[in-house]
Parts: structure tokens; C-alpha cells; sequence
């Protein structure tokens, strides 16, 4: 159905309708708008379960229509792999301008769990089993190490995951603890990219639900102080100045909480920064991994850019863990 639409652009140049144009923000799926639509293919080789993804949307758009006052562009119809959603005239932005605006993103993200607090678990599938699960992530990198099928493997490289595969004990352990926690609905995938912004850069929509699945609140608020703490760019050349920014981590923190506070249980707050710790360690494995085999999940530009996520990821983790008592007496002060 949706290929059609290119075919007949590239026939019919001189009628002066306009060309889709491609979106390249996006490191998973292709995106393009056209007219006064966005069209999608899902990156099938990470999403495997489509059906599923549409299922799932169309069970959270109605849920938030009755329910909430959030937007979500509406998807107009879906054949396979392709999806045709509404387009919402906007501005998005890769990291936060200001304070202001992380508190804003950290705000939106926690009314979009709240807003489905009541819609059954069972009513959304998961789309990606075990996304997050350091364990089974330590076990891709040591297979994709271990076949090395783009002979990218280095002794350096070889050396950081002997290094990560010593942990899996710990992180077993922290996983048992950290998951005794209630599963709600989550957004998993909280980079301030995916909250459309209006002209006064208000926030306007959330974007990009694929991921959203019953889960743990922790990892949302992680992958928030993962992708917006730090004023460093994702795959910062200059690895040494790579660090949280506190006032970055502050307005999150509170945006954040100023969401959820009325509902958020003891043990889901004490347990914030592990999880922030967790998944910005899940996801340098991600980005170590992907290089291995070949840049397969995450788009890259250039050469060698996924392992640079991966240093710049891994110096975040270490920097968020051995600053682990200033940074959660920040989560308990407000």
C-alpha cells in the first residue's frame, strides 16, 4: 500500500505535488512526511511483532482519549511493516535548550504514565521480550563477540567485555531487587526528541510508542537522566569531559516527580537512580554490541559511531555510579 505512494512520486514529478521528505533524526525506524501525513516503516529486524505495535497503539490512542488530556498523533491506518500517522505541525530537539525544558520532557513523560495507570497490562504487549535485561544483553555481546562476523572485534574490545561478563553476578542481583517493584505501562524510550513542542516550546505531543510495554517507571525516568543530564553530545569525541550535569539531573528529577508524586510508591523512588545506572549500562552494551555486528539496530553517519556511544554511555554509567550518595540525596530532597 505504502509503497505505492513513492512509485507514483517518482512518475508523477511534474504534477507538482510534493516528494515525501525523510526524516534522519530517528536511529531505529525510516520516517517521511508527506502532505499532511507521516509515514513509517518499522525497522522489522528490531521489531518483529508489527501487529503487535499497531495493536498497541491503537489500544493507547483510545485509552487516551477518554481518559487524558495527552496527545498522540493519531494513526490513520497501518499495512504490515508501513503506518500512516497524523502530522502535527511542531519543533523537536535532540537535547534540551535549558533547564526549563528537561523540566518540561521529565514533566510530560510522567503524566503518560499516569495517564495509563488504569489501562490493564494486559491490554499492551510487549514488542521487544527482555528489553530490559542486562543479563540477556551481556550474553548478545558475548555471542556477537564470539561469532564476530564484520571482524571488528579488537583485544581493547575484547577486553571491556571480559571486564562487563565479571559483572553479571551484580547486576543478577540488583536485577531481583530492582524488579520487585509494581509493573506499570511505560513510555521506554523517554529522549526528549520523541515530545513535539509547540512555538513557545510547550509541550505539545509524544511521539514514538513502539516501545511502550508493561514495565518499571525507573527505567523511564533512567533513560531521561541517560539522554538529557549530560550537555555532552550521545557519541562525544571527547570522551574524559563526559559527566552529568547537576542542574540538568535537578530539573529532571523534579519535573519528574512533580508528575507522579501522588501515585510513585517508596520502593519505586528509592530505587530511581539504580535504575538509571541500570539502563544507561544496558544501553552501552547496546551500542558495543551493534558495532560488533555490523550497525544493524542504530543508524549511524559515520564510521566507528556506535562504539563511540558506547565509551561515551559507559563513562556516563561510571561517572552516575561513583557519585551514587550526591545524586540520590538530590532525588530525596525534593
Amino acid at each position: 500500500m505504502f509503497d505505492n505512494v513513492f512509485k507514483q512520486e517518482k512518475k508523477s514529478t511534474d504534477t507538482g505535488c510534493p516528494s515525501p521528505v525523510e526524516i534522519t533524526k530517528g536511529l531505529i525506524n525510516n520516517t517521511w512526511i508527506y502532505r499532511d501525513f507521516v509515514i513509517q516503516k518499522i525497522n522489522q529486524d528490531v521489531f518483529q511483532d508489527t501487529e503487535a505495535i499497531h495493536k498497541n497503539y491503537y489500544e493507547i490512542e483510545n485509552h487516551l482519549k477518554k481518559n487524558s488530556n495527552i496527545r498522540i498523533p493519531k494513526l490513520i491506518e497501518n499495512d504490515g511493516a508501513w503506518r500512516r500517522l497524523e502530522y502535527i505541525s511542531s519543533k523537536t530537539f535532540l537535547r534540551p535548550e535549558n533547564n526549563n525544558m528537561a523540566f518540561k520532557t521529565a514533566f510530560s513523560f510522567g503524566k503518560f504514565q499516569e495517564a495509563l495507570l488504569d489501562l490493564p497490562l494486559n491490554a499492551i504487549k510487549e514488542t521487544i521480550p527482555n528489553f530490559h535485561n542486562v543479563d540477556s544483553r551481556i550474553s548478545q555481546l558475548e555471542n556477537a563477540a564470539k561469532l564476530n562476523t564484520k571482524s571488528r572485534l579488537t583485544p581493547k574490545i575484547q577486553e571491556k567485555i571480559n571486564e562487563i561478563s565479571k559483572s553479571k553476578t551484580f547486576w543478577r542481583t540488583l536485577s531481583q531487587q530492582m524488579f520487585n517493584c509494581p509493573k506499570r505501562i511505560v513510555h521506554y524510550d523517554t529522549k526528549i526528541s520523541n515530545i513535539l513542542f509547540d512555538k513557545n516550546n510547550n509541550t505539545k505531543a509524544i511521539i514514538d510508542l513502539d516501545t511502550t510495554m508493561p514495565g518499571f517507571i525507573f527505567f523511564d525516568y533512567g533513560d531521561m537522566i541517560r539522554s538529557m543530564s549530560s550537555k555532552n553530545k550521545e557519541d562525544e569525541m571527547a570522551t574524559n569531559q563526559v559527566k552529568i550535569n547537576k542542574n540538568l539531573f535537578e530539573a529532571i528529577t523534579e519535573g519528574y516527580l512533580s508528575a507522579v508524586g501522588d501515585w510513585i510508591t517508596p520502593i519505586e523512588k528509592s530505587n530511581l537512580l539504580q535504575g538509571s545506572i541500570y539502563i544507561i549500562f544496558e544501553n552501552s552494551i547496546r551500542f558495543l554490541t551493534d558495532h560488533i555486528n555490523g550497525d544493524v539496530y542504530f543508524k549511524t553517519s559515520r564510521k566507528n559511531q556506535n562504539l563511540q556511544r558506547f565509551k561515551t554511555q559507559y563513562k556516563l554509567y561510571e561517572d552516575l555510579k561513583n557519585n551514587f550518595q550526591k545524586y540520590q540525596k538530590i532525588i530525596f530532597s525534593i
